[in-house]
C-alpha cells in the first residue's frame, strides 16, 4: 500500500523540533533542516550540552510510518509558534479562495 501522507513543506535553514522516537509527548531537541525532499528531511540536532549530529531520512511526526516503525531517525515537527503562523496563513488562503 503506497504512503499517501504529504509531508508539510519545509526549507533548508528552518528550525524545527526533532523527537528521538517520533513521539511528540516526549521532550524534543531543536534542529536545523539541512536538506528537504518531498518525503523526509536531514537535520542537525542540538541539546543543552552539545551538537547531537546529523539525522538523515527523518519523516514528519504525522507520517503514519513514523508510528509504525519508530527507529533512531525519530520524527520532526514545526515549533509551536511556527505551526500557529502556518495555520493562520492557510486560513487566510482558504478565505481568499472562497
Amino acid at each position: 500500500m503506497p504512503n499517501e501522507f504529504k509531508m508539510p513543506a519545509v526549507e533548508v535553514g528552518d528550525i524545527v523540533l526533532w523527537y528521538g522516537d517520533g513521539n511528540v509527548s516526549t521532550a524534543p531537541c531543536p534542529a536545523i533542516v539541512t536538506k528537504a525532499t518531498e518525503a523526509n528531511v536531514a537535520l542537525v540536532c542540538f541539546d543543552d550540552a552539545y551538537v547531537m549530529g546529523p539525522k538523515v531520512g527523518v519523516m514528519h511526526v504525522d507520517d503514519p510510518r513514523v508510528r509504525q516503525h519508530p527507529d533512531e531517525r525519530g520524527g520532526w515537527d514545526f515549533r509551536p509558534k511556527d505551526k500557529a503562523k502556518r495555520e493562520a496563513a492557510e486560513s487566510r488562503q482558504l478565505k481568499k479562495a472562497s
